[in-house]
């Protein structure tokens, strides 16, 4: 695990993109970030360059997300004393890359993880990206929620009810 705190101090973006070369020998090391770095230009670098990623969405609607039908949180666990109820889509994106006066665009596709905190009736989103590694809704939702927020002090006892 490597933990760091930029808070505006660095290149964030940069020192993300350093990583993988640090942690060669890991097997497909995942990359959990903030907001910081949100925008469709970083996916796409990211995806480009083989780097997995699970991250928040930043800017979420959240009159759109309260209007999305609760039988679509199928899944659920309970973390910190919270329940949450959560379920994935795919999205696909598109980035405008800009070269000289002319403009590229690239599409590609995310999973889109919607979560519920039942416990404060709060919903929010997150982005991952997990190329071909089997990695289950639950530990992208475990990995998102314990980045930031409520749960940002993490604690054994993750367990996910069937």
């Amino acid at each position: 695990v490597n933990f760091e705190i930029h808070e505006g101090k660095g290149n964030f973006t940069s020192y993300i993109f350093s990583l993988p070369q640090k942690y060669k020998e890991a097997n497909s090391p995942f990359q959990i970030f903030d907001r910081e770095v949100y925008s469709f230009g970083f996916f796409y670098r990211m995806i480009k360059d083989g780097k997995s990623f699970i991250t928040w969405e930043k800017n979420v609607n959240t009159t759109l997300l309260n209007k999305i039908d609760e039988e679509k949180f199928s899944s659920d666990f309970e973390l910190h004393g919270k329940l949450y109820r959560f379920f994935e889509e795919d999205k696909t994106l598109t980035y405008t890359e800009k070269i000289g006066n002319d403009t590229k665009k690239h599409q590609f596709t995310l999973r889109h993880i919607f979560i519920w905190n039942v416990t404060t009736n709060h919903r929010t989103s997150g982005f991952a990206y997990t190329r071909e590694t089997k990695v289950s809704t639950d530990e992208c939702v475990y990995a998102i929620l314990n980045r930031w927020g409520a749960s940002e002090n993490t604690e054994p006892g993750f367990r996910i009810r069937r």
